[in-house]
């Protein structure tokens, strides 16, 4: 009697054991899948500030790019005879960009969406897309880019620009390596004007 409770506690013990190791994998999967562990995932956010130089306003724009993903997140190393983007509505010459469009006039507009691409009330900047990644570029390796951040990280990037005196709209741009899954865009406000 004793060995065949002995035998039979054993076997309720594996198949405990058994059922519990089968039960922890299914939650580690779920867990995996549900909390889109593999996926990318970046924050922009851009602050601008002005100082008065010689009579003119220098604009200085600072990009702060934050991985809060679990993977590493890679910037495209595009080549630079190549775009780093392009999906026929929006073609980007670098993975990390910054672009300006000067708002022209709000006077006949009412309760409007501006449209960055296509609207009236906006211009196109002469200074064009501003390469935000030109201090990762290797030169050795025909000046692709070599970029990349580690879960967590934070990177500032800064570009001091002079602006005429106006109201932009400025987006920043950032493609990954895996540029169909990794894109990311920001457009924010950036008031120039001098101080009274």
């Amino acid at each position: 009697m004793i060995e065949w409770l002995r035998t039979w506690a054993e076997t309720i013990e594996h198949v405990t054991v058994a059922l519990a190791s089968i039960i922890g994998g299914v939650w580690v999967l779920f867990r995996f899948f549900n909390e889109r562990t593999l996926e990318s995932a970046l924050t922009i956010d851009i602050d601008a500030s002005l100082t008065p130089v010689d009579g003119k306003l220098l604009t200085f724009v600072d990009v702060k790019l934050s991985n809060v993903g679990k993977v590493r997140l890679q910037a495209k190393p595009a080549d630079p005879s190549e775009n780093a983007y392009d999906d026929k509505v929006e073609t980007l010459k670098y993975s990390c960009s910054l672009r300006l469009k000067k708002l022209l006039s709000l006077a006949d507009a009412s309760d409007a969406v501006i449209d960055w691409f296509k609207d009236k009330n906006v211009a196109d900047s002469s200074l064009g897309e501003i390469n935000l990644l030109n201090e990762y570029e290797d030169p050795e390796n025909h000046y692709k880019v070599d970029f990349w951040m580690e879960p967590g990280e934070v990177y500032h990037l800064g570009v001091p620009l002079v602006l005429s005196p106006a109201v932009y709209l400025a987006k920043v741009t950032f493609v990954g390596d895996r540029c169909d899954k990794e894109f990311w865009s920001r457009i924010v406000v950036v008031r120039v004007q001098p101080t009274p």
